[in-house]
């Protein structure tokens, strides 16, 4: 054989061992894609089922936070209710009180038989009904 055929024949081969290696580094590829894959796959649904459980657990404190407003609302009204009710008993209070006081004070300034004012004080023409006794 000459120096010809045996470049061929080496360069045939070559060129048949570097198919060879192409094709196995193809297969490598593809074996490799597959097994990213699959773990990408078993990933996502680990990813899946862990968003699953975080969303129950924040609805689950979302519900929990909502009922502690919904105490603390109805405490807080309860609070204002009372103390509208304390508020208006007080100045209730205060406002007889007041009556009273002026009354007395009308007492002293026209004297003991001055008449009460009747209605419920209210009136400011400052005339009283007088007695007849004659």
């Amino acid at each position: 054989m000459g120096r010809l055929t045996e470049d061929m024949t080496r360069l045939r081969g070559e060129i048949g061992s570097l198919h060879e290696a192409r094709e196995a580094r193809l297969a490598d590829l593809a074996r490799g894609t597959a097994e990213m894959r699959s773990g990408f796959r078993s990933a996502l649904s680990h990813m899946a089922r862990n968003a699953k459980v975080c969303r129950a657990e924040f609805v689950s404190g979302l519900k929990h936070m909502a009922r502690n407003a919904k105490v603390c609302r109805v405490e807080f009204m309860s609070g204002v209710k009372h103390s509208v009710d304390t508020l208006k008993r007080n100045v209730g209070n205060l406002r007889h009180e007041f009556a009273a006081d002026l009354m007395g004070a009308r007492q002293a300034w026209c004297g003991a038989g001055a008449p009460a004012r009747e209605g419920n004080g209210s009136s400011r023409s400052g005339k009283t009904k007088k007695n007849k006794t004659h």
